[in-house]
């Protein structure tokens, strides 16, 4: 794991498709999935949007609502075809309002 946030982060989740040269390329088809800590998988493919500063590079919001690890998985279908995944972690909230 690379990288650690808290619950209620509103994380940027991204990815940079490439073609077989290593060019940036977008393909037709992208989707996402997120595997919560529980097990559960959410697909996100909807919330894809292509980021207009760098060629290739597709993101995502996505906000955490328990404490630990999480695997994100993208995929791609066309040209460039391709998948990929990634882990991250979310801390257990360690301090709680009074009420």
């Amino acid at each position: 794991m690379s990288t650690s946030f808290d619950i209620g982060d509103l994380l940027e989740l991204s990815c940079v498709f490439t073609d077989a040269k290593g060019v940036a390329k977008l393909p037709p088809t992208i989707r996402l999935f997120v595997k919560k800590p529980d097990g559960t998988v959410v697909d996100l493919s909807n919330t894809v949007e292509t980021d207009p500063t760098t060629q290739g590079r597709v993101v995502a919001s996505f906000a955490p609502e328990a404490a630990g690890v999480y695997q994100q998985r993208w995929e791609s279908e066309g040209d460039p075809t391709g998948a990929g995944e990634r882990s991250f972690y979310v801390r257990h909230q360690q301090v709680t309002a009074p009420a």
